[in-house]
């Protein structure tokens, strides 16, 4: 939040260039507006009551009370009667005491040290309407004509478009062709898992043992005995139909 001592800023004198020279609490309004601290929530508070250059414009009266009115976005505090802008400043302090964002802008000394006490910076007014200056100044981007920024857009308006970047006069009666839909893949047969290696012949161990105790040399593999039976029919039991 940025909290402005409003008329202390506006009885600055000689910082401002010619033509934005003492300005009055309105065009202050517009100033922040234009300004890099106008995304910084910032709210100008003044002595008294509602201001008469304001109350044309606002349709709004003081009623004897503080009152708050906007003004272009920018919040704008009034002190009321019986009350001045510095104890209004001070309370504001107080209650966002330990924002890292909070800023007061004004020369008064009082209100300074307030600021620091609540764990805020300040700057001086003169300062201050020199950053409104500067940015006031600045090159600003055209801005793009109210119906660009609509959509969607009429045909005059598509019409306008398309005459600006040579793309010709528009056909609004042509139907738009189809998109073309891409072919559907043909699915792939899921393959085979790869078959699982035959496990290692059993061999008794005792046999192992014997082996290697005495000293031949057989290949293990050649003892089993399920590679030499591969093909071969299997025994049927003698029977008294194959003895006669």
């Amino acid at each position: 939040m940025v909290i402005i001592d409003a008329y202390n800023v506006l009885n600055v004198q000689g910082v401002l260039p010619t033509h934005l020279a003492a300005p009055d609490l309105v065009q202050l309004v517009d100033l922040v507006r234009m300004s890099r601290y106008a995304a910084r929530q910032p709210v100008l508070v003044c002595d008294g009551h509602l201001s008469a250059v304001l109350r044309p414009r606002l349709a709004a009266r003081a009623a004897g009370k503080a009152t708050q009115v906007r003004l272009n976005d920018i919040r704008i505090v009034f002190s009321g009667p019986g009350e001045e802008a510095d104890d209004v400043i001070e309370r504001l302090l107080v209650h966002h005491s330990g924002s890292a964002s909070l800023l007061l802008v004004s020369s008064d000394r009082r209100l300074q040290r307030a600021a620091r006490r609540s764990g805020g910076r300040y700057v001086e007014s003169a300062a201050f309407l020199g950053d409104l200056a500067a940015d006031a100044s600045a090159p600003r981007a055209p801005g793009r004509p109210e119906f660009a920024r609509r959509t969607p857009l009429s045909r005059g308006e598509t019409a306008h478009w398309m005459r600006l970047f040579g793309l010709g006069e528009p056909d609004f009666d042509r139907q738009p062709e189809p998109l073309p839909v891409p072919p559907v893949a043909a699915s792939e047969p899921p393959s085979r898992p790869p078959r699982a290696s035959p496990p290692p012949p059993k061999i008794d161990q005792t046999l192992c043992h014997l082996i290697e105790k005495s000293g031949l040399e057989i290949d293990l593999a050649e003892l089993d005995m399920q590679r030499w039976v591969q093909g071969v029919e299997p025994f049927r039991p003698w029977s008294e139909e194959l003895s006669s």
